[in-house]
């Protein structure tokens, strides 16, 4: 029998030999690695602080990057991360009115969390007054957009239908973003687009309600 050795270690060939070999360098190993550990964890430690801050504008970009690049197709990376950077988060607790119908519009909100609810009051015949549920919206929907852009007050009101968390960008912030981005096929255009079209729809559709309940009484 020829012996061998295992980093000095003389071994047989017997099976309880080679087992112990095993357990001889596994054992090893980990006390190796346990030393190194305490050698190098303070050294890593000061490189690489675990507790120092993220970049605000790293993780701004990192919540709401791919929002902005989808909504603001065309603008230059540089101006979409600093646009990232102008948003700030908002908490808003369940049926709070976070824009008014008829108010002046100074944001522009992105959904991070929870659920809106858009209504808009309506003027009825001698003197009276309806709200309408227009549309309920939630995660990475917007608005707001349609008055600033037009320059009016607020076409409808929207509230907290749960709790939310919100991402709000100025007024001034929203238009100097649109104008540096890419026109044609604007995602926010598109929208005020339709959603003139629909209030345009709505009151049509009233009027002719309206109209054909006057007939009715008048037969």
């Amino acid at each position: 029998m020829i012996a061998q050795s295992v980093f000095g270690i003389p071994t047989g060939s017997t099976m309880l030999a080679l087992l112990w070999t095993l357990v001889v360098l596994v054992v090893g190993g980990a006390l190796a690695l346990r030393v190194a550990s305490r050698v190098l964890v303070p050294f890593i430690d000061r490189r690489w602080p675990a507790a120092e801050p993220l970049n605000p504008s790293d993780l701004a970009w990192a919540e709401i990057g791919e929002f902005v690049e989808r909504t603001f197709r065309g603008l230059p990376t540089e101006l979409a991360r600093e646009l990232a950077t102008r948003m700030q988060q908002r908490d808003v607790a369940r049926g709070t009115v976070i824009i008014e119908q008829g108010g002046v519009p100074t944001h522009f909100y992105v959904i991070k969390q929870g659920e809106v609810e858009v209504t808009q009051q309506v003027q009825l015949p001698e003197g009276r007054s309806a709200t309408q549920i227009v549309r309920r919206m939630g995660r990475d929907m917007f608005f707001g957009e349609v008055a600033i852009f037009r320059r009016s007050p607020c076409t409808a009101s929207v509230t907290a239908a749960t709790d939310c968390v919100l991402m709000a960008l100025s007024a001034a912030d929203l238009v100097a973003g649109a104008g540096r981005s890419a026109a044609q096929g604007h995602v926010l255009l598109r929208s005020v687009d339709r959603y003139v079209a629909e209030d345009r729809a709505r009151a049509a559709r009233l009027a002719a309600s309206l109209g054909a309940r006057a007939a009715a009484r008048g037969v």
